[in-house]
């Protein structure tokens, strides 16, 4: 939820900080403006649940959608 304000509300918000987490497919679509949003992440390369390199977030054998690499988009 936090990339999706930082994204929807740059001209609001400075920073976001999200923890064990990454942007969905979805909302790189919100991602445009012209404000910069400061982003610190904390996240682990061997998380079962939310893949580093991208792909599907699976909690409880329910697939919750997909996600994009990080590394490669900021």
């Amino acid at each position: 939820m936090s990339f999706r304000l930082g994204c929807e509300l740059r001209d609001k918000i400075r920073a976001i900080s999200p923890v064990t987490a990454t942007i969905a497919e979805g909302v790189l679509k919100y991602c445009t403006g012209k404000s910069d949003v400061a982003l610190a992440l904390f996240n682990g390369t061997d998380d079962p649940l939310v893949p580093y390199n991208s792909g599907s977030v699976t909690i409880f054998r329910k697939e919750r959608g997909k996600i994009t690499p990080l590394h490669n988009k900021l």
